[in-house]
């Protein structure tokens, strides 16, 4: 059997390794954060971690606020002004994490999760994680359940899984999204970009969305990241095969497919130009404000969200 998934309990909590040993590709995957931390792919000799990853987990535990990589973002992503909102006929208030005078990132971007199963077929390798939230933070006072999935396929590519849920009496406001960085080489200016969409949400000078779209069609052609900086949201196209953009260099071409539930990608470029955020998202940033996306999901029903990365 091509497959294999181990499980590493070294350190403050348990890591996973899926393994395709036939075509030379791995993943890494936290229980913290259920945050994917290496996508790895051999090929002509040459090992390419395509992950800005956490040198080790007692850096990511401690450190996970300084840039948020690979963290699972919700009940909102991104940018949540001033960390307020209505909901019905309340005024809610989000405490815990701010950056500048917003509330960034969600809440479970350092939440424990629990391993419910692992498995190795001749389909692929696979973990299964979950995550209960009790309704324990400032601002957000509705439990739900989380469960994210990690499945390495038979071509190499990881699939990735995230389904909420919830028993409270009425429909309550959910956003999800994920903030990986990726990487090809040292730097990501010798790198194109190329992102299925003509449109892109207007922002504000902090980042937040004022309401309009507007007509941006730089990225449907590759355009080399070279002098390009970006901290974007794009709507991306309906299409058959779900391909939502490309990241590519001489060498290696990694594609992120929206599969499902995600019909926005927000991009990134840090200033040390090494890596770039690729954020698949639910709805535009500050969704529980402008509503935008903003899913409001009934009592008893399972949300999907699903993306795939495949580096070749």
């Amino acid at each position: 059997m091509p497959f294999e998934v181990n499980i590493n309990h070294n350190g403050p909590f348990l890591s996973i390794q899926l393994l395709h040993r036939d075509k030379q590709v791995s993943a890494e995957v936290y229980a913290f954060g259920a945050l994917l931390n290496a996508y790895t792919v051999f090929k002509n000799g040459q090992a390419m971690q395509c992950i800005d990853a956490f040198p080790s987990k007692e850096y990511a535990l401690n450190e996970i606020k300084s840039g948020f990589k690979s963290a699972k973002m919700s009940p909102f992503a991104c940018r949540l002004k001033h960390g307020q909102y209505r909901f019905g006929d309340e005024q809610f208030q989000i405490k815990k994490y701010f950056l500048g005078k917003h509330a960034i990132h969600g809440l479970l971007f350092d939440a424990l999760f629990e391993i419910d199963d692992i498995s190795a077929t001749e389909e692929g390798a696979k973990v299964e994680l979950s995550y209960h939230y009790e309704g324990q933070e400032d601002g957000y006072p509705w439990p739900f359940d989380m469960q994210v999935t990690y499945l390495l396929n038979e071509a190499g590519a990881l699939e990735i899984t995230t389904v909420v849920s919830h028993n409270q009496p009425e429909a309550i406001p959910i956003m999800d999204g994920w903030h990986p960085y990726f990487q090809l080489g040292q730097f990501i200016d010798d790198c194109s970009l190329q992102i299925f969409s003509e449109r892109r949400v207007d922002m504000d000078h902090e980042i937040i969305p004022t309401g309009h779209m507007v007509m941006d069609n730089r990225f449907l052609e590759p355009k080399l990241l070279e002098d390009v900086s970006l901290d974007d949201c794009f709507q991306l196209q309906s299409r058959s095969d779900k391909l939502a953009c490309v990241l590519k260099n001489q060498n290696w071409s990694f594609s992120i497919y929206a599969i499902e539930g995600y019909p926005y990608l927000q991009v990134y470029t840090p200033d040390t130009r090494r890596s770039i955020a690729i954020e698949c998202l639910s709805a535009p940033p500050d969704a529980f404000n402008h509503t935008q996306g903003l899913i409001e999901l009934e009592p008893h029903v399972q949300q999907t969200f699903k993306t795939i990365y495949h580096l070749a």
